[in-house]
């Protein structure tokens, strides 16, 4: 049901902040301590992963390489490869920038925004649709962020979080 609510062109895609999440784990697995900080950086976002519940089966690999080189790659039914993520393992910071207000900001209607971006091709279904309070600034964007079905526990970002 979570990734019928992530649509493209009403086209089932796997989510980006779901690859990110295989990223993640992958680098927690590679340093041994599965609570470790981390840091993703340079991630390019090659091609769509088109999810057809009726097709055929689709493999998943996310690999990295000794200098944290990572590549995240589907393989179909005809065994063709297809390059959908790369990245960088970096250096995990402790210390966090904190978010900048964004005073002065223009409330937006986040009902009139999803129905903006589904006139865009972009249908977030419920599981998807984590935007609580938008307000725009002039030259940045913040927003308060809900867990409506409270199912992010599992995951360590809920892909409708980014």
């Amino acid at each position: 049901a979570l990734l019928q609510d992530h649509k493209v062109e009403s086209r089932i895609i796997f989510p980006a902040a779901a690859f990110l999440e295989m990223i993640a784990a992958a680098l927690q697995r590679r340093s041994g301590d599965l609570s470790a900080s981390m840091c993703v950086e340079d991630v390019a976002f090659r091609r769509w992963l088109p999810l057809d519940p009726s097709g055929p089966t689709q493999s998943v690999r996310c690999e990295v390489d000794e200098a944290g080189a990572v590549r995240v790659s589907s393989t179909g039914g005809d065994g063709s490869s297809v390059l959908h993520v790369t990245a960088q393992a970096g250096t995990a910071q402790t210390e966090h920038t904190p978010l900048a207000s964004a005073t002065g900001g223009k409330r937006v209607d986040t009902a009139q925004l999803y129905r903006q971006f589904s006139a865009l091709g972009l249908d977030y279904g419920p599981h998807f649709r984590r935007l609580a309070d938008v307000c725009l600034g002039d030259a940045h964007a913040t927003a308060t962020l809900q867990d409506p079905t409270n199912s992010w526990k599992a995951d360590r970002v809920h892909p409708g979080f980014l």
